[in-house]
């Protein structure tokens, strides 16, 4: 659920491969800018939005809000990043990334979808490191 709730949303997306090198995904919800350096090296840049909607049907307790029942967690985001990826060997990527994540909403909701605690997130900035394995 990219918009932080269950609703019909059309992904778009338009890819162009400029000479082996450049990879440019232009669409919805992810645009993505990439060049490949070598065999091994790559380098890339992107936007894109994010969430999650989820139920929960048992009680939720909080600091300063009575007992919760059957509510909603809504999460969602835009994210803005700058990726590296070093290959390896064939199956192993290792990857590095940091960027900016703007949280627009992140709020408990009751089964009438009334916002009933809003988390006030602020935007922040990430670094992470990660290994990747191809299952091909």
């Amino acid at each position: 659920t990219y918009l932080g709730q269950p609703q019909f949303l059309p992904i778009i997306n338009y890819n162009l491969l400029i000479e082996d090198k450049w990879n440019i995904s232009l669409g919805f919800p992810e645009t993505r800018l990439e060049r490949k350096i070598n065999e091994r090296n790559i380098i890339s840049t992107n936007a894109s939005a994010s969430g999650s909607y989820s139920n929960v049907s048992s009680s939720i307790l909080f600091n300063g809000i009575d007992s919760l029942t059957n509510t909603k967690l809504v999460f969602n985001d835009f994210d803005f990043g700058l990726e590296y990826l070093y290959r390896i060997q064939p199956n192993f990527t290792a990857s590095m990334k940091s960027g900016y994540s703007l949280v627009e909403n992140f709020s408990i909701q009751d089964k009438e979808d009334e916002i009933r605690y809003n988390f006030e997130p602020n935007g922040s900035i990430y670094f992470s490191m990660g290994l990747k394995y191809n299952l091909k």
